[in-house]
């Protein structure tokens, strides 16, 4: 029988485009030398460390994979679950969404390429159901709701 865990998290990035106006979201591509998945356009998920919270670990992720600070968080109406072969484990991840300004992505060793795409492009390039599934959510239920109060996660700075 697989075990169940929960210590992964997938956050979903979103910007406001310069010229359109348009929401347009952070895709990441992995470093080929990063097992598993190498080579995935995906958006950045990361593993919860001892003592630290789901969002803390969102927020640590997202710094170090992207050098972008958060000017919203939320957490989205939404666990995502996925299962690995090798390892015999079902992961269970709570999906957070991040508003951010236009700075520059200042990527890590994780991933080799970046790009900002409108949604349908990003769900086109997204290659796992599970991002593809909570970007959706995203875009629906954080960035065209304006009631998205109760999803809005207070950052102490």
């Amino acid at each position: 029988m697989p075990k169940i865990t929960s210590n992964f998290i997938q956050v979903h990035i979103a910007r406001i485009e310069i010229v359109s106006g348009e929401y347009e979201y952070l895709v990441l591509k992995r470093s080929a030398n990063v097992i598993p998945y190498p080579n995935m356009w995906q958006v950045v998920t990361g593993n919860i460390e001892a003592g630290e919270s789901s969002i803390e670990t969102a927020l640590r992720e997202v710094k170090e994979e992207t050098g972008l600070e958060p000017q919203k968080i939320w957490t989205l109406p939404y666990v995502t679950t996925f299962f690995n072969a090798y390892k015999d484990i079902i992961y269970m991840s709570p999906v957070f969404g991040i508003f951010v300004d236009n700075a520059s992505v200042k990527l890590s060793s994780e991933h080799c390429e970046h790009i900002w795409l409108d949604f349908q492009s990003c769900y086109n390039k997204l290659e796992l159901p599970s991002h593809r599934a909570a970007l959706k959510i995203f875009r629906d239920y954080i960035l065209e709701n304006y009631d998205n109060a109760i999803y809005q996660y207070v950052i102490n700075s």
